[in-house]
């Protein structure tokens, strides 16, 4: 029986003192501890799992100038922009993308002197498209990289209507974009 307690309080002390030397937090090997926040450089696969992750839905109006500078149409366009955090090699860069989407005209009050607008009320009968595909990622400025959706819709001066897409919903996705370092902006001054 000596022997027997002797051997129990040996184990609780051993067991006692690697639980008050255990200053470091356990960490399960199967979970990543790499910061998730941190973009990871090189090739990543796109799956409609993660294409949410690297890019964004862009819904919007701008104004586009003749070449004496006057303001002489509104476009409209949607697109997904790769999102801010990102920057790519576009040159490595692939994506098929497949969505479907929603058209009609909708009434459109446009001030060409402001450089404002205001969509209406639908006037067209809406149609839907179910699969459409589009392989290219396009850079939009400087800095932006995107897929554009449709080739972006005009009203020029005196129009009252414009064509209107909605109700985006992607099919699949598929193809791979390459990470790189994000890009610095710098200020300039003059």
């Amino acid at each position: 029986m000596k022997k027997f307690l002797a051997l129990l309080l040996a184990a609780v002390t051993c067991l006692s003192l690697v639980a008050c030397n255990n200053d470091k937090p356990s960490v399960d090997p199967t979970e990543s501890t790499t910061n998730q926040t941190e973009p990871t450089l090189g090739e990543v696969k796109i799956t409609a799992e993660n294409f949410d992750k690297y890019f964004e839905f862009v819904e919007e109006g701008f104004f586009t100038k003749n070449s004496s500078g006057e303001v002489n149409a509104l476009r409209y366009r949607h697109y997904y922009k790769l999102k801010d955090a990102y920057n790519i090699d576009v040159t490595k860069s692939s994506i098929k993308l497949d969505y479907g989407y929603s058209y009609t005209t909708k009434k459109v009050d446009i001030d060409f002197k402001n450089e404002k607008f205001t969509l209406g009320e639908q006037v067209g009968e809406k149609k839907t498209v179910e699969s459409y595909t589009i392989d290219k990622i396009s850079s939009m400025t400087y800095k932006d990289y995107a897929i554009l959706l449709l080739q972006p819709n005009h009203a020029s001066k005196g129009a009252t209507e414009i064509q209107y897409f909605s109700d985006f919903k992607i099919n699949s996705v598929e193809g791979t974009i390459y990470l790189v370092e994000p890009r610095v902006e710098h200020e300039h001054t003059h």
